[in-house]
């Protein structure tokens, strides 16, 4: 990938990512990022991202980019915050979010008037588990390949389960 998530023109020191993998994997300075586009939403885009360092240890994490300036990044940021929030609170059924912040990203033409600013944020990577989504008849399921519908008392379940999760 070619964007980093620096400041203002690609300048600065880098606000985010490093420091979110240096939490997890030490301070040893960050030797690579492998990124892999793994969701795409309305609002946001679900980048896959293994990380090493310079001592050859490895993590994997989510980074997680609005695809727009404006509402979309306001709507990511709001979600980081909930995010640490629910975390804070029931830490063991909610993904660990790690710091967030701007990306600059430049026009494609290299006209500064014409780039923008948007949000990301990284969490930690939940190998095995898979995003939840709502269907059209509103019983949830499971974005995949080969997508899993949930029963109707199945659907019910897990909303208790998130109702639950939410009220700690």
């Amino acid at each position: 990938m070619s964007f980093l998530p620096f400041g203002q023109s690609g300048s600065g020191k880098d606000r985010f990512l490093a420091p979110s993998v240096q939490d997890t994997l030490g301070p040893s300075p960050v030797a690579a990022y492998r990124f892999e586009l793994c969701q795409e939403g309305t609002y946001q885009l679900v980048f896959h991202v293994r990380a090493s360092n310079v001592r050859r240890r490895e993590e994997s994490f989510a980074f997680v980019a609005a695809k727009r300036p404006g509402a979309y990044s306001a709507l990511a940021e709001a979600e980081h915050g909930y995010l640490r929030m629910l975390c804070e609170r029931a830490p063991d059924h909610v993904v660990r979010p790690f710091r967030g912040g701007w990306i600059y990203l430049p026009d494609r033409h290299n006209r500064p008037e014409h780039g923008r600013d948007i949000y990301a944020y990284v969490t930690q990577w939940l190998a095995g588990f898979y995003e939840l989504g709502v269907a059209g008849n509103l019983q949830l399921c499971v974005n995949v390949k080969n997508r899993h519908l949930f029963s109707l008392a199945q659907t019910e379940e897990l909303k208790a389960q998130m109702v639950e999760i939410i009220a700690r």
